[in-house]
């Protein structure tokens, strides 16, 4: 996203707000940006929104500036101040998918942007699902709200647009583009074989075949568990049993390839290694164990026969590397994206997910590698054209903005 943008608006200025600041701000460092800690760790998210709404409303309309009130904030409210443009990139949170509270949070944080009539923008997002019932109906009424106060919207698929329309978001202009990851450039094939050997990867091997696991997406499947651990441990069997499928049958060599990095929190390598534990032959399996960049881990998933994954993002990595991947999706975000892809055959939903089912995807990708190749090299140049689009579309509304 930010290079296509740099691109787009060299001399632009870029700020972030990011809940991992200490890790951005080297991340990101050549794009000189300011990046800020977007809440204060020693509140809650819903309790420091609600102040700086309330600093907003008291700056907007009497031009007071309460900066006691939020004095941890201050910063990430002066950068809303001085945008030009607030983007909210590529997100699924905007549904009750996590719950209301991660919900409120973010809707509570698009509408600080337009609350200071800044050219609002969400940018290649998903909208949706909100289920049934009393939080349904609150969380539809908060995000019909907010989403007809921003200026534009690009979403990443047509159910998106869909959901959009159901909850009478009418006034932005609403396009269907694609995900920015399909714009980011990996690491050269060399680097990424280096990387791998580092790893304790031998490149040469084949078939070599990754497997992303996720520490969350159990807890949407398996509905005959009694519990979440229930679920989780039989997510953990399931999927030891068919990493030796994948050794055993196959004759592959198994690469876990992790995409979120938190020793705090989520972290897609502590459930790899509760797969890895329960597997026969652990010689054939090996774990990237450094957090690598999404360019470094975008390398190296090019360099696999066959791709598995449970996340979005390593299924654009794979995807536009033109490496056949089966996609387990738990919600329809994975479905729309497979489908733009032609490759709706390869999919796998996590709740009616099974032993038989996934080995069957596996052997109907495994037979046709080459011509799913093909497939991809045409399909993700059309998706990499739609992701190029939002840019095109911040300029045109920026131009729009100064003409008013």
């Amino acid at each position: 996203m930010l290079s296509t943008l740099s691109g787009t608006f060299p001399s632009a200025k870029f700020t972030a707000l990011t809940r991992n600041p200490e890790v951005d701000s080297k991340r990101y460092r050549e794009y000189d940006m300011e990046i800020f800690q977007f809440v204060s760790p020693s509140f809650t998210k819903l309790w420091a929104i609600l102040k700086c709404i309330v600093w907003v409303m008291f700056y907007r309309f009497f031009r007071v500036n309460l900066r006691v009130l939020v004095p941890d904030e201050f910063k990430v409210l002066e950068a809303y101040t001085k945008a030009d443009v607030v983007l909210f990139p590529s997100r699924d949170h905007i549904s009750l998918t996590y719950g209301p509270k991660i919900l409120a949070y973010v809707l509570g944080a698009i509408f600080i942007a337009t609350a200071l009539h800044k050219p609002t923008m969400l940018y290649a997002v998903q909208i949706g699902p909100f289920g049934n019932g009393l939080k349904a109906r609150i969380g539809t009424f908060l995000t019909r709200f907010v989403l007809n106060r921003v200026n534009l919207i690009t979403v990443r698929d047509r159910i998106s647009r869909e959901n959009l329309r159901k909850l009478a978001v009418s006034k932005p202009s609403i396009y269907v583009t694609a995900d920015p990851a399909f714009l980011l450039q990996s690491i050269p094939s060399e680097k990424a074989k280096r990387l791998m050997v580092e790893e304790g990867v031998h490149v040469n091997t084949k078939p070599l075949i990754g497997v992303n696991t996720s520490s969350i997406i159990y807890g949407f499947g398996f509905p005959n568990a009694k519990s979440l651990k229930d679920k989780r441990d039989e997510y953990v069997r399931l999927m030891s049993q068919i990493v030796d499928y994948l050794i055993e049958k196959l004759g592959a060599t198994v690469l876990f390839v992790p995409h979120t990095f938190n020793p705090r929190g989520q972290d897609d390598r502590t459930i790899a290694k509760e797969i890895l534990s329960k597997v026969t032959r652990k010689d054939k399996v090996k774990l990237i164990t450094t957090d690598r960049t999404p360019e470094e881990l975008k390398g190296i998933i090019g360099q696999l026969n066959l791709f598995i994954t449970t996340r979005q993002h390593p299924l654009i990595h794979s995807t536009s590397m033109h490496v056949p991947t089966i996609a387990i999706d738990y919600t329809f975000r994975m479905q729309e994206l497979m489908r733009r892809l032609g490759q709706e055959n390869l999919i796998c939903d996590i709740k009616t997910l099974d032993y038989n089912r996934l080995t069957s995807k596996i052997n109907a990708a495994y037979s046709t590698e080459d011509r799913i190749k093909k497939d991809l090299i045409y399909k993700t140049k059309i998706l990499q054209k739609y992701a190029a689009k939002n840019a095109n579309l911040i300029k045109a509304l920026l131009s729009k903005e100064k003409n008013l």
